[in-house]
């Protein structure tokens, strides 16, 4: 099969899963990718197998910039996910190597102050932008993760709910949300899974999360600066790094708890920290 049918069918699947900027960002790398291999004589799958699809893909990108580098990396990840999940083909990684790393990004959260004023315009005016928010907010949950959800999705503990999540690829993590915004989504639960009846839910929720920013007055904004929010509020409020990371789905939980000793209650005390309404 060859690479370029697949990559057709991947892009009208990434349409509805990503925001814009990644759509163009993933569009374009993989697309150069493809054609960097096609000039290398590998058009199909079958010229991608084994050590010599890897060496391939490592000549192609040896000659960028870190930062087209690491672009290319994550979104030849996505594509190979997509292949191996929905047409049962498996794609070689590309190897790190010693291929050129970036700097490394800092979060760039934003001040509780223009939380607060973010979530009470989006209150007023758009009750599905609310909770998603509040969910990237107070939980760390990535838009697609967000949007993934459906009222089964949430379960109540004591005073509170807890969410579970299913986040990069496929590994599931459950993360307890304040009491707070506990009540709003148990309020709210009939409106999941949150803009059911669009044909793009991630770039509905995507542009009116911008258009609420701006509106606002929050320089810069873009959704994920939110979850960057929360992992900043919950390190200025003492939660171990170990917690966030669990919280924030950069492992699985559960393999994470057992290796490092991370309890129930712990997670729980770390997000109770975050005081709802502007952290």
């Amino acid at each position: 099969m060859k690479l370029s049918e697949l990559y057709t069918d991947w892009l009208l699947a990434l349409h509805n899963s990503t925001s814009p900027h990644t759509y163009r960002m993933y569009k374009k790398r993989v697309g150069d990718l493809i054609k960097a291999l096609e000039v290398l004589g590998a058009e199909t799958v079958e010229d991608l197998q084994g050590q010599t699809g890897k060496e391939l893909l490592y000549h192609a990108l040896q000659k960028h910039s870190p930062s087209v580098v690491e672009q290319s990396l994550a979104a030849w990840s996505n594509f190979r996910d997509f292949v191996e999940a929905v047409k049962g083909i498996t794609l070689p990684s590309i190897p790190r190597r010693n291929l050129p790393k970036p700097k490394e990004k800092k979060p760039k959260p934003i001040s509780r102050e223009e939380l607060r004023k973010l979530l009470d315009y989006l209150k007023e005016k758009d009750k599905e932008a609310y909770l998603a928010a509040l969910l990237m907010a107070y939980a760390g949950l990535r838009a697609s993760e967000v949007l993934s959800l459906s009222k089964f999705s949430f379960q109540r503990e004591g005073n509170r709910l807890i969410v579970r999540v299913k986040g990069k690829g496929g590994k599931e993590r459950v993360v307890p949300l304040p009491a707070g915004v506990s009540r709003e989504i148990e309020e709210n639960l009939n409106l999941f899974p949150l803009f059911k009846w669009s044909s793009s839910p991630y770039y509905r929720l995507y542009r009116k999360l911008r258009q609420a920013g701006k509106r606002v007055g929050i320089a810069d904004f873009h959704p994920h600066r939110l979850r960057h929010t929360f992992g900043t509020e919950l390190a200025r409020r003492g939660v171990r790094p170990e917690v966030i990371r669990t919280l924030m789905g950069h492992s699985n939980l559960n393999t994470t708890a057992g290796y490092i000793g991370i309890a129930d209650e712990e997670l729980f005390e770390a997000v109770e920290r975050l005081e709802f309404k502007g952290l």
